[in-house]
């Protein structure tokens, strides 16, 4: 339960347009964040990641929630833009989830990600990052949901959409959560533009349910003191 404090660019809104409790994260996308004063959870060990996300600028990538303060994040849970919708014309990207073995530009990575979406812009969407150490395992849910439609191996006419892979283990960061903003190559990176909100860090994998229930915003829960 470590405190969380605001940087430049980072405030809390009074209003609440999602959730019964009032309050969220609101960034500038330039220089906003917000960062834990102490490791929330060991990214060695099983461990779930959740949160609610605004964007107001999808044209580019951007971290909701990271951990690691060195060369690289132990942890992202991000949106990847991948250009222009060739039929709306608005932006088009995924939700990612990854994971790094090591604190180093070289380090072996997961990265799982749900379908590409037209656009979250002035969309909430709910995002959950979950990381089995026992089964090795990453799996990302998106709105409470995790994809699974996998093809034969000889299906001409089949995509796959598949959130949850077999995963390296990742490095024990040690550090605070980020909020807004991920580590790359030493530097700060991927600062958010929009709103976060209702973010829950949990030591060990929750199940779908409750990832469900977390994700339904007609749903309150007790917060654990």
């Amino acid at each position: 339960h470590a405190a969380a404090v605001l940087g430049n660019g980072a405030s809390v809104s009074p209003e609440e347009p999602l959730l019964p409790a009032p309050g969220f994260l609101r960034l500038d996308g330039a220089t906003g964040y917000a960062e834990a004063a102490a490791a929330p959870l060991h990214a060695d060990r099983s461990f779930t990641l959740t949160a609610w996300a605004n964007s107001s600028d999808p044209t580019r990538d951007m971290a909701v929630l990271s951990q690691g303060t060195g060369t690289t994040s132990s942890v992202a849970l991000r949106w990847h833009y991948l250009g222009v919708d060739p039929y709306g014309g608005g932006p088009m990207g995924e939700w990612q989830a990854t994971v790094a073995d090591s604190d180093s530009p070289t380090a072996a990575r997961t990265t799982v990600a749900h379908t590409s979406n037209i656009s979250v812009l002035e969309n909430w969407t709910h995002l959950a990052l979950v990381y089995d150490a026992d089964a090795s395992r990453l799996t990302l849910y998106v709105d409470g949901q995790r994809e699974n439609q996998s093809c034969e191996p000889d299906a001409s006419d089949c995509t796959p959409h598949v959130s949850s892979a077999p995963s390296v283990r990742p490095f024990d960061a040690g550090a605070g959560l980020e909020f807004g903003r991920a580590r790359t190559d030493g530097n700060w990176t991927e600062y958010f533009a929009g709103s976060l909100d209702d973010v829950w860090v949990h030591q060990g994998v929750l199940s779908e349910a409750r990832i469900a229930q977390l994700a339904d915003y007609n749903v309150e829960l007790d917060t654990p003191n």
